[in-house]
């Protein structure tokens, strides 16, 4: 808000001014709080969010209208009331269309559902409302004020000390900035064909250049914390458990620097876990602005020094809310970011491809931690009695199954109570008789008839393993081998892909990814059809606004035109294209197309006002509006700086989509100045404008 309130002033130089359009800014907060309440919603990442990116654009509509209020007073010689009534009405349709239009691009966004509607309906909600509360403002609240408290500069002759001199000084800089922007208008009108040809080159670059962007599902944010999973071999006791995780803590002490606080745990781990052999250390580390490195790369680090220990399984990532909420949202159970699935109904031949295919992302630079998502059973030892001979001995089942748990596994004889505190009495055999397989067998019966017999006389005794459960999805049997990645997402899709030959899949087998990857194509799928019905939808309001067909076509060529700022915008700050990348590239469709608005929509007026010409209303319509066009989008693009910049944790969550908003609005305005009135004057001239030579033109 800061940033916007400063760029307002450097083009106004008038304070009043100023508080009349940052009026805007607190009502429309206000008034968006007020939705929030009554809604049910919270003041939470997304809704922060949809407030960061409104504070740019609520403003936009009350500069449109101070400033065309402003002109009428200083070129037209019109009294306050006068110039705040004829100067809102002017731009009053102007301001209504790029409005809609704004909140046309958000509208499909409350039909998303999964994991975008999750993320995305209530940042959709929260820009709509403030954008319509700051309609309201523009036509109602600011006319009054420009009525009230706007001032004309003084005279060049009466401005004195330093302000009038700033003032005189920049205002001189100003009228250069339009005059050389009429000046370059009119070289490009004269030079139609280069210009279209050079915004369709640009454009057809950037879309070259797309492919080689990484993507993901959500970025990945610095939350100040890392997990540590640790396995050991199946059945091993939670006593050897315990010691290994002891040693990991040290070693964690003595690598992590960083930390605040270690907490680790013995015979669970992972997510939801609960065997003996596993167990997890959660590292919590200071604010990211007080160390050097990220918690991704401290857990690289940690996988790569703490595997050393025999028979141990290390695997490390960088945790927190919103890492794990990327992982459940992934379908994944919050364990991995990748998972390649294995498809095929042999257990014996999907156990052997699972290996060769761990075998293969083990060596696979990208990718690190790879593990089979099937866990095989406990060793366990299988009692199998000897009915017949039990029979004889007056022996059923349940009698040499409950001697047999008693002597081993104990039974609980009685409580001791002392002091409110209750301790149970368990019966059993001391460790030393019980601790070996052999020991079942030295078990003794006691019979009906008062006869003892050893338990190996009864039964016998196998070792059996096999698998803990079998998944299946689309009715299919299915193995997973999970990963955590060392590169984008794409990329490292890309470098497995690359070697699936290698896997030597069986017939009857197929191979695919799942986790991150399936629910990225899915979200993008959806994302895809929003992005098209927004575009529709902000044709539909501009035809039905305008009622024609031609000028809405006009305008809509501002939007391919940002897709050269997306890209720059990614590739210039090496960012993945994700989800809110995705949105980011909604939103500029009902944004961008804003500047063309107001080019158009003033062109016309003059023509059909003053009767004009084509060129001559081309080039007064975008000297005139060339300021408006200036403040609104810059306001926009600074609203969005402290975004893009992620600062803070978690805020990485935000950063593409107002990355992808400043580079596409940017170049899309500065473009667009030039582009859409050559495009403008090639539909009202026809194309054989274009040859006709520069003199007659002129």
């Amino acid at each position: 808000a800061i940033l916007v309130i400063l760029v307002i002033f450097a083009f106004l130089r008038n304070v009043r001014s100023t508080l009349i359009i940052c009026t805007s800014i607190p009502i429309s907060v206000i008034g968006t709080f007020a939705l929030l309440y009554f809604t049910g919603y919270t003041l939470n990442t997304m809704t922060f969010g949809g407030l960061a990116l409104g504070i740019g654009m609520v403003v936009d509509a009350s500069i449109v209208v101070l400033e065309n209020a402003f002109r009428h007073m200083e070129e037209k010689k019109k009294d306050r009331v006068t110039a705040s009534i004829e100067g809102s009405e002017e731009v009053w349709s102007a301001i209504l269309a790029s409005i809609l239009t704004h909140i046309a691009v958000f509208v499909p966004l409350l039909f998303l559902t999964g994991v975008s509607n999750i993320m995305f309906k209530q940042l959709a909600v929260v820009v709509m409302f403030s954008l319509l509360m700051s309609l309201f403002v523009a036509v109602t609240l600011v006319p009054v004020l420009c009525s009230k408290l706007l001032v004309l500069p003084p005279p060049l002759e009466k401005r004195r000390g330093t302000s009038g001199r700033l003032y005189s000084i920049t205002e001189k800089w100003l009228n250069g900035l339009d005059d050389f922007y009429r000046r370059s208008l009119e070289k490009a009108l004269h030079h139609r064909p280069t210009v279209l040809v050079t915004g369709t080159a640009l454009f057809v670059i950037s879309l070259l250049l797309l492919p080689t962007i990484p993507f993901e599902l959500m970025p990945q944010t610095d939350e100040g914390e890392v997990s540590v999973d640790v396995e050991l071999p199946v059945g091993t006791r939670v006593e050897r458990t315990e010691a290994v995780m002891l040693r990991m803590e040290e070693l964690v002490n003595k690598l992590v620097p960083e930390k605040t606080s270690v907490m680790s745990s013995a015979g669970g781990g992972g997510f939801m876990g609960g065997s003996t052999h596993r167990g997890s250390l959660t590292v919590r580390l200071v604010p990211k602005d007080e160390r050097n490195r990220s918690n991704e790369q401290i857990a690289m680090m940690l996988r790569r020094e703490l595997s050393g220990l025999p028979g141990v399984i290390v695997r490390a990532r960088a945790s927190g809310g919103n890492n794990q909420m990327t992982r459940m949202l992934s379908g994944s159970g919050g364990t991995s970011r990748l998972s390649l699935e294995l498809r095929g109904y042999d257990l014996e031949e999907a156990k052997r491809l699972a290996q060769r295919a761990k075998a293969v992302m083990d060596s696979t630079p990208e990718i690190a931690d790879a593990r089979i998502g099937r866990e095989e059973g406990r060793p366990e030892l299988a009692v199998h009695v000897d009915r017949p001979k039990a029979a004889l001995l007056g022996l059923r089942l349940q009698d040499v199954a409950n001697t047999i748990q008693t002597n081993i596994q104990g039974t609980t004889a009685a409580y001791y109570r002392e002091r409110g505190f209750e301790y149970p009495i368990v019966v059993r055999l001391r460790p030393e008789d019980r601790e070996r397989a052999v020991s079942v067998d030295e078990v003794r019966v006691s019979t009906a008839a008062g006869q003892v017999v050893q338990a190996k006389n009864l039964i016998n005794i196998d070792t059996q393993l096999g698998p803990v459960q079998i998944e299946r999805k689309n009715q299919e049997r299915i193995l997973y081998i999970n990963a955590e990645l060392e590169a984008p997402l794409s990329e490292a899709m890309s470098a497995v892909l690359a070697r699936v030959p290698e896997m030597q899949v069986p017939r009857g087998f197929s191979v695919g990814f799942g986790a991150e990857a399936e629910e990225q194509a899915k979200a993008f799928q959806q994302l895809q059809m929003v992005l098209i019905l927004a575009v529709i939808l902000v044709y539909a309001v501009m035809a039905s606004q305008y009622e024609s067909l031609r000028d809405p076509f006009i305008i809509m060529f501002s939007i391919p035109l940002a897709a050269i700022g997306v890209v720059a915008a990614l590739k210039l700050t090496s960012t993945a294209f994700s989800m809110q990348a995705y949105i980011g590239v909604i939103m500029l469709a009902g944004i961008v197309v804003s500047n063309a608005i107001l080019l158009v929509d003033y062109t016309n007026t003059l023509r059909r006002r003053d009767g004009m010409g084509v060129r001559e209303a081309v080039v007064l319509a975008g000297r005139t509006r060339l300021r408006p066009i200036l403040m609104t989008s810059i306001c926009t693009a600074l609203g969005l700086v402290p975004m893009s910049l992620g600062i803070g944790e978690g805020s990485e969550l935000q950063a593409p989509l107002a990355r992808v908003v400043i580079g596409g609005l940017l170049t899309s305005t500065l473009v667009t100045l030039v582009f859409v009135p050559a495009m403008y004057t090639v539909f009202e001239e026809g194309l054989a404008g274009l040859r006709r030579p520069a003199k007659a033109r002129q």
